[in-house]
């Protein structure tokens, strides 16, 4: 992309109102020299790398900088012709100085920057992490006014991007020696738990029972390329779950991508008994035995990532069933930033989780990301003057500095008995994957109550509502009113993709959807991604969070204790300031970061 003029910039976005004054003049406060405009803008969030790439494409000549004038000839100085085959010619914008211009072998890289930018994002965009601190991470580049890649790393990472640009051939070595290394040092450190996809890793119990023709096929080369694939396209498509569905007539391959699910492949009947056997076997399960449900975990390495895969497989009328939730750990902890959180909401929520005591619950319908809230929070409070120990089921991710614990069922490890046992562990901060009933509900509270910071997760649609569930499970409503600091209730709503996102006009059926009158959608500006090669024609990439974050006061207290509705609670919460997770998703469609649509789709359909 051809560089602009700042002034055209400048000018441009605050006529297509994209900035607004004051934020022009922050940027302008913080750009070291000509050309920086468009840089601090990305760092500081504002705007993305299409909107400037829209702006340049329609800018006419004169909005493309000046070249360097020649210096002014000293009397008596060659003639033009010989003084412009004697010197050398005008250095371009970046080797004078605008852009800081090093050698890669001047730094010392580090391992936690790069494990912010996965390798197939460095390859992509030309970048390597090499160092970060709270709030900025400084990365390498090729080509340091690629503005495309500076808003890839700073939206992946949550931090202000410092670029540096080195030689373009340094950089792809580096790429390659430092993630190499990376990939090489996780798989020695899990090397008894990783799973080579072709080699047969069954135990012979497992294979008890099964005849010959078909241990035979399981380690045949079609069958482990077919399984290979089907591992391999769903992590480079970042999707969360894989589906194999046998039909009446064929066996449909489904990844959930963003949300939704799509179907990618097909595959012969024939092949429906090898594949899902071969997954079986990698997850040591009885392939013998295909009338129960089974549920399994292996791990894989795919494209150098570490995965994490959990299988669970379903009788049905046409066959097995298999399902595969995908965990990669190279993203498996993500900050507070990253979240999608609106800055007053994750100040507050940020103040919370540095209480001394007390719980912060976290509550959504399954699939909502509660999960990853809880662990980013957990990113966000640990440290090694804390003891913190959390009780999950399952464990998702490792976490570096805590103490995990699995619920065991079968041996009567429930939440509710680790809990016991916890308390009894000097904790600081408690994590309970999820209260169920009113034995783990208790403990939690009375742990809660006894100076501990306790962090849990609840099924409610909204955030007053979780007062009333727990009072449905008969936790006493004056332990609920003294022991929870705040709720917060979020969703997962898909994310323009910022290749091609566009202004557009909404539909009247999506304003009435909405609840907007005409005057009041004038007031907003709506988005819609045109679709492109980055988001397979989808027009959606990614996804970020919509939240409703109340807050405990006297007065939402005081209704607690004499059992109040779930509308009283709202009410009271949003006199004291509470933003609805509606009014939450409006400002995120005003702000381009999702469609009209997709609001109505995740949040008002369970809402209204």
């Amino acid at each position: 992309m051809s560089p602009i003029n700042d002034d055209y910039l400048a000018q441009a976005l605050l006529s297509q109102g994209l900035i607004t004054a004051a934020d022009l003049a922050q940027a302008q406060s913080m750009s070291s020299g000509p050309g920086g405009l468009a840089q601090c803008l990305l760092q500081l969030g504002l705007v993305t790398a299409h909107d400037i790439a829209r702006v340049a494409e329609s800018a006419p000549a004169e909005a493309m900088p000046d070249p360097p004038a020649a210096p002014p000839s000293p009397a008596g100085a060659q003639a033009p012709a010989a003084a412009a085959a004697s010197q050398p010619a005008p250095a371009p914008a970046k080797e004078q100085g605008l852009v800081h211009r090093a050698s890669l072998a001047e730094y010392e890289i580090d391992p936690e920057a790069l494990n912010e930018v996965p390798r197939a994002v460095a390859e992509q965009y030309k970048v390597l992490p090499i160092a970060m601190s709270e709030g900025r991470i400084v990365i390498a580049m090729a080509d340091a006014t690629d503005v495309f890649a500076i808003d890839e790393v700073r939206r992946r990472t949550g931090r202000k991007v410092e670029p540096i640009e080195v030689d373009a051939e340094e950089l792809t070595r580096a790429i390659e020696q430092y993630y190499s290394t990376r990939v090489r040092t996780q798989l020695t450190a899990a090397k008894t738990d990783a799973v080579d996809l072709g080699m047969q890793v069954a135990h012979e119990d497992a294979l008890a029972g099964v005849d010959e023709d078909l241990l035979a096929m399981l380690d045949q080369a079609p069958v482990v390329r077919v399984v290979e694939a089907i591992l391999r396209n769903a992590v480079r498509m970042r999707a969360s779950d894989i589906h194999i569905e046998p039909r009446s007539e064929k066996v449909v391959v489904r990844y959930r991508v963003d949300g939704q699910l799509l179907v990618v492949s097909e595959l012969d009947l024939d092949l429906h008994r090898y594949v899902v056997s071969r997954i079986k076997i990698l997850s040591d399960i009885d392939i013998a035995e295909t009338r129960l449900p089974h549920d399994g975990r292996f791990a894989a390495v795919v494209d150098d990532r570490p995965i994490d895969l959990r299988v669970s497989t379903l009788p049905t009328f046409h066959g097995e069933k298999a399902v595969l939730r995908i965990l990669d750990k190279s993203q498996a902890l993500v900050s507070l930033n990253q979240l999608g959180f609106l800055p007053d909401t994750q100040k507050a929520y940020q103040e919370m989780l540095h209480s001394p005591q007390g719980m912060i619950l976290v509550t959504g319908p399954t699939g909502s990301g509660k999960s990853t809230t809880l662990y980013a929070s957990l990113h966000e409070i640990k440290d090694e003057s804390k003891n913190i120990t959390t009780v999950e089921d399952p464990i998702e991710y490792e976490v570096e500095g805590v103490n995990q614990t699995q619920v065991h069922y079968r041996i009567d490890l429930t939440f509710a008995s680790a809990l016991r046992s916890i308390l009894r562990q000097d904790p600081d901060i408690i994590l309970v994957g999820e209260i169920r009933d009113y034995d783990t509900a208790e403990m939690a509270f009375r742990a809660s109550l006894t100076g501990h910071l306790v962090l849990s997760t609840l099924h409610t649609n909204d955030a007053p509502s979780a007062a009333t569930r727990l009072i449905d499970m008969d936790v006493e409503p004056y332990l609920i009113a003294s022991s929870i600091i705040g709720v917060l209730a979020q969703r997962l709503i898909r994310r323009i993709c910022p290749r091609c996102r566009e202004v557009c006009e909404p539909t009247p059926l999506e304003l009435d959807q909405l609840g907007l009158s005409t005057s009041q959608a004038s007031q907003i500006t709506f988005h819609r991604g045109r679709g492109c090669e980055q988001c397979r024609n989808t027009g959606y990439y990614g996804r970020v969070g919509a939240f409703e974050l109340m807050r405990m006061d006297n007065k939402i207290r005081d209704l607690i204790t004499h059992r109040a509705t779930a509308a009283e609670l709202r009410e009271a919460a949003r006199q004291a300031g509470m933003r609805t997770m509606r009014e939450d998703a409006l400002m995120k469609i005003n702000s381009g970061m999702t469609t009209a649509a997709e609001v109505v789709r995740a949040i008002f359909t369970l809402e209204e």
